[in-house]
């Protein structure tokens, strides 16, 4: 169907929720407060809902509310969700957490768009990034406490790759 096929091309987009991220924070990692990583969120996000305290705008990654192509079959769900006491929620990545809605999704003009196209691809223009694809690191080379390259295998052989900056 109509709906099977556009499905499979594209991303949900879920941010995970404030009291997880405080927990985390609680729990000895500092930096990792819902109030640390929201802004970061912010940053990332080019949101269909605009700007807002709880999403961006402008930002390399493509939120769309995927209501307006949802399957038929949702209204449905959502409905016999109300009857069993489930709140509907207009935004799953809001204020809320608990409830049913549309998710969201990565997509730019119809297609998936993933982190990679947001981010890696206008990055692979600098002359000191290197890419290798179907490399599986297996070791990092550190000299005292700081990572200064890898060892990796690729097409079944071993390599190893320094770096003078960053890894």
């Amino acid at each position: 169907s109509r709906h099977s096929r556009r499905r499979a091309r594209h991303t949900a987009w879920l941010r995970g929720q404030a009291a997880d991220f405080d927990g985390w924070e609680a729990a000895g990692n500092k930096g990792w407060g819902w109030r640390d990583v929201l802004p970061i969120y912010r940053a990332m996000e080019d949101h269909d809902f605009g700007a807002s305290d709880l999403h961006g705008e402008g930002g390399p990654l493509h939120v769309t509310q995927i209501g307006r192509d949802a399957h038929p079959i949702c209204e449905i769900f959502f409905k016999a969700s109300a009857e069993l006491g489930f709140k509907h929620l207009a935004d799953l990545n809001g204020a809320e957490a608990e409830g049913v809605g549309h998710y969201q999704i990565n997509t730019r003009k119809g297609q998936r768009h993933s982190s990679a196209k947001a981010y890696l691809r206008p990055a692979l223009k600098r002359p000191n990034l290197q890419v290798l694809t179907q490399a599986h690191v297996q070791k990092l080379v550190l000299e005292g406490n700081r990572v200064v390259g890898l060892r990796y295998r690729r097409d079944g052989a071993y390599a190893a790759k320094l770096c003078t900056r960053a890894v």
